[in-house]
């Protein structure tokens, strides 16, 4: 059973994944979020509704063009296939700047009336979801490939050194991008542990980089993304991430540890609660948050064994191999109603 995930609105181009995770390519999407929903069963990813196969059930990503989604959605319908609806952006203040309008209420009750089903990657959202439809919602969370050894970017623990930040945008209130950077300024005086950054803020980004105050040589900066390989490779090097998201996202930052092979403090999405639960953390745990980063940063063999949990847990939890069959099984059962 594969799955097709549609996305009019997006940026990302038809792809196939009929070998599943595939090998690490910086040319074309990396199989993490939605796009591990149909990478996990060896499915594909559409922006055009031309390209979709008449027997593909079709998890529908909604963006900011909801006339439009509405009429896709019908027109989808009309041909028979089953029709799953998910929010393209998860955050709820994401969600909102989407329908804030009496019409695009109206036009968002109106596509979820008409689905089959949802799919919410984070337990924070199902309850929407069940609110806006009498159609089945399944909680599953985005699937990583850590069972793939072609994605597996882990160094040695002795070739680790240092801090890397999670999150980027300084301007995202959600993120707490400053609010992590002024505690890890504090914990990398404490340790001697360096902190690496990713600024895609340009030269405000810069500017405040350097009004916090770190010691020569203890804050590195990285201007501008990175090609995902290169990301990943970058964080690697680390002996863990550290961020404050509070955004109740599905979790990719915890998801790039994994394929790094290394813990994620802080955060509240979903992958943090699954696979880190005792390094998750809200804006109310911010002593408890520094205080396991300092312990981490100091503590090899506490570093290791967070290492091996988290490892065994993502295996269990959100592996291709664990989330697969919770898909297929939500996916027959859409199929057996209309039946």
């Amino acid at each position: 059973m594969k799955l097709a995930v549609f996305c009019p609105t997006g940026s990302d181009p038809y792809q196939r994944f009929d070998d599943f995770a595939g090998e690490v390519n910086d040319a074309v999407h990396p199989p993490i979020n939605y796009h591990a929903y149909a990478a996990c069963l060896g499915g594909s990813f559409h922006r055009d509704i031309s390209t979709l196969g008449d027997d593909e059930t079709v998890l529908y990503l909604l963006g900011s063009r909801l006339g439009l989604n509405l009429r896709l959605l019908e027109k989808m319908k009309a041909s028979g296939r089953t029709v799953l609806a998910a929010f393209k952006e998860t955050g709820f203040q994401q969600i909102l700047s989407r329908i804030s309008s009496p019409r695009q209420i109206s036009r968002m009750r109106e596509i979820f009336s008409l689905s089959d089903g949802c799919i919410s990657p984070t337990r924070a959202l199902k309850p929407v979801y069940r609110a806006l439809t009498e159609a089945p919602v399944a909680f599953i969370p985005t699937p990583y490939p850590v069972d793939d050894p072609r994605w597996d970017f882990s160094v040695r623990l002795e070739n680790r050194k240092g801090i890397f930040v999670g999150t980027r945008e300084f301007f995202n209130p959600a993120r707490n991008h400053l609010f992590s950077l002024i505690l890890l300024k504090k914990i990398s005086d404490s340790t001697g542990e360096p902190v690496t950054v990713i600024n895609t803020d340009g030269f405000g980004g810069s500017r405040l980089l350097k009004s916090l105050g770190f010691k020569e040589g203890s804050l590195r900066e990285i201007k501008g993304k990175l090609p995902y390989s290169a990301y990943l490779r970058e964080m690697a090097g680390h002996k863990f991430i550290f961020q404050l998201d509070s955004s109740a996202v599905p979790g990719q930052v915890a998801g790039d540890a994994l394929l790094c092979g290394i813990p994620c403090i802080g955060g509240n999405g979903e992958i943090e609660s699954l696979v880190f639960p005792e390094l998750a953390s809200s804006m109310r745990d911010l002593e408890r948050t520094v205080d396991f980063a300092v312990r981490l940063c100091r503590d090899g063999a506490l570093l290791r064994r967070h290492i091996e949990d988290s490892r065994k847990r993502a295996l269990e939890r959100i592996s291709f191999s664990a989330v697969a069959p919770q898909l297929k099984s939500f996916l027959a059962s859409l199929k057996n109603q209309k039946a």
